[in-house]
Parts: structure tokens; C-alpha cells; sequence
């Protein structure tokens, strides 16, 4: 069965070494024990043999450990405590789509490329629920950028084609909808809204040609092609059910403190105004409201006149009667 061997070394004297045919090494100065890794054979070494918690971070050289050291799958998200790999931990570049999975699940706040704007998910602010949420970074005046947008989906220019609709089928640029399928526990007043847009300001910019606009919706057709129809607009409201109230195709409601021009601006520059009285004389053919723009006073009795017309053939003229 061959020699068997056995070493025993009791008193070591400071200064001394022992040497085992360059595998091991043993100092007495430093009472230490050194494997030389020249000498372990491949695969000698597994996980099973080692203890928990037996090589620590201290243990290890600075970059002693490198990916291509460790098997796939090996490091799970179940062997990394919350918090123990931080951005400052990731050199540029170091996450990238191919290594993240499939299914990929963002928990609490996420922040985008540009370090400020941020995603997140289930946020509350006062009594308001948003399911998922996009904090923008502000806009900031840059060399050679003429318009901020907030949410690109597409073409952010409108001037070129980007073969992204299936010519056998419809194509939706943006779709928003919801739906209840659940009857409300209690007594329920509100309005459910599929889109919600708005444009707000609180700046003096007198100084310049400044508009502002809750909505812009256009639809073009170039010059190389061809439709059968083109609408910049369709509302429908479809009810197969119970209305107690109203219904409306198109409401336009104005609920500011002053007075607007006008209801409608139709593409021929002509207005539509409405109100609870007839039109003041003196407000026809103006730069605002051009002849042939009509009025419909709703009155406050069924003797009066509802429908006028502006004609006039001089400036700051008087309304018809029709």
C-alpha cells in the first residue's frame, strides 16, 4: 500500500521555516501556512470543501476575482444582500440589456440615463394614486435645440416615415383606455377620463410671440400619397346603455375668470361665440371676429332672438338678427 508519512512539528523557532517539496510552506514568524496554487490540481479545490463564510472580501486581492471566474448562474439575486452593489459600485457600461433578464422587475425608483429624471411605479401624493410615473428632468436651454418635448412615442420631428405600421392591419400611434368591470361599493361621483392632457402657466411672457395650447392633433397626408379619407379629429360617444343625464359629442367648457373670444375658430378664420344675452353692438367685423362669424344666444326667456350673424360692411359693426 506504500509508505505512509507522517510529520510532526511540534516547536517551531522564530526566524525558521519548514518547506514540504514547495507545496507547503510554514513559518514560524508569522505562524502561517501557504498553499502555492502552482501545486493544487484543477478542480481540487470545490465549494463543497470550503466552509461558509471562509473567504471574505478582506481575503481577497483587489480584482483576485473577474467574470469570467465565475460560472453562469452562480451568483444569484438571492446571494446579494439589499444594498451591497450601489451605481458608484458600476463602471460605465457595465450593465447592459443583453445581461439583464427577460423579465425584468424595477423596484422603488428608478433613474433614467440622464441621472435626474426618474420612473416609478404605485405613487401617492395627497390623494392622488398614479400607477405608473415619469418625473421628467426640467428643460434647460441647449446650443441648437429649438423644442423640449416631454414623451416622445415615434418620430419626434413629424417630417419623416418610421416603418413602424403593418400595412395589413390598422396601426394605433398612442393608446390609452381603461375600462370598469367592477360595480363601485358605495355611493361613487367622479368623472373617469381616458386622456387627461393640459398645458399650464404661471410666467409672464408678454415679451414675445408666446402661446400656449392644452392639445395639438394633426394628421398629413404628403404629397406621395394617397387615402381615401383624412380626419384631423373623430369623436365618438357610442351609448348602448342607460345615460340619467347628458350626452354630448364635442363639450367646450370654459371655466376661467375672464372672458374668451370666442367657442369655435373654424379653418376659415370665421368664430363661433355663444352667450346668455344678445351680442353687444359694435363687436362685428373686428380682427377677432370677422363677417360671417355666427353667435348663439341660449337667452333667458323663449322671446328672444337665438341665432345671429355677423355682416358688416364697416368695421366694428353690428350683429344680424336672423
Amino acid at each position: 500500500m506504500g509508505d505512509i508519512y507522517k510529520m510532526s512539528i511540534k516547536t517551531l523557532i522564530a526566524g525558521s521555516a519548514v518547506g514540504i517539496g514547495g507545496v507547503l510552506a510554514v513559518t514560524a514568524s508569522a505562524s502561517a501556512l501557504t498553499v502555492n496554487t502552482a501545486n493544487i490540481a484543477n478542480g481540487a479545490v470545490t465549494t463543497a470543501k470550503i466552509a461558509n463564510n471562509a473567504i471574505t472580501t478582506a481575503k481577497l486581492a483587489s480584482n483576485a476575482v473577474h467574470t469570467n471566474n465565475i460560472v453562469n448562474g452562480g451568483v444569484t439575486s438571492d446571494d446579494i444582500s439589499n444594498g451591497t452593489i450601489r451605481s458608484v459600485d458600476l463602471g460605465d457600461g457595465a450593465v447592459t440589456s443583453a445581461k439583464l433578464g427577460s423579465n425584468l422587475t424595477l423596484n422603488g425608483t428608478t433613474t433614467l440615463s440622464d441621472g435626474v429624471s426618474t420612473l416609478q411605479s404605485n405613487v401617492a401624493t395627497g390623494t392622488l394614486l398614479t400607477s405608473v410615473k415619469l418625473t421628467p428632468k426640467a428643460s434647460a436651454t441647449a446650443a441648437g435645440v429649438t423644442r423640449h418635448t416631454l414623451v416622445a412615442v415615434g418620430d419626434v420631428t413629424g417630417t419623416t416615415a418610421q416603418g413602424f405600421g403593418d400595412p395589413a392591419v390598422a396601426t394605433y400611434g398612442l393608446q390609452a383606455d381603461f375600462g370598469r368591470t367592477v360595480a363601485a361599493t358605495g355611493a361613487f361621483s367622479g368623472t373617469d377620463t381616458s386622456l387627461d392632457v393640459r398645458a399650464v402657466n404661471y410666467l409672464n411672457n408678454s415679451g414675445g410671440n408666446y402661446q400656449l395650447q392644452g392639445a395639438y392633433i394633426k394628421a398629413k397626408n404628403y404629397s406621395t400619397g394617397t387615402v381615401k379619407n383624412l380626419n384631423g379629429l373623430v369623436v365618438e360617444v357610442a351609448n348602448d346603455g342607460t345615460v340619467s343625464g347628458t350626452s354630448y359629442g364635442i363639450k367646450i367648457a370654459s371655466t376661467g375668470t375672464n372672458p374668451i373670444t370666442a367657442d369655435l375658430l373654424l379653418s376659415s378664420g370665421v368664430v363661433v361665440l355663444t352667450g346668455a344675452a344678445a351680442p353687444s353692438n359694435g363687436t362685428c367685423n373686428t380682427a377677432t371676429v370677422p363677417n360671417g362669424s355666427m353667435y348663439l344666444n341660449r337667452g333667458a326667456t323663449s322671446a328672444v332672438t337665438v341665432f345671429y350673424v355677423c355682416w358688416s360692411a364697416t368695421a366694428n359693426g353690428n350683429w344680424t338678427a336672423k
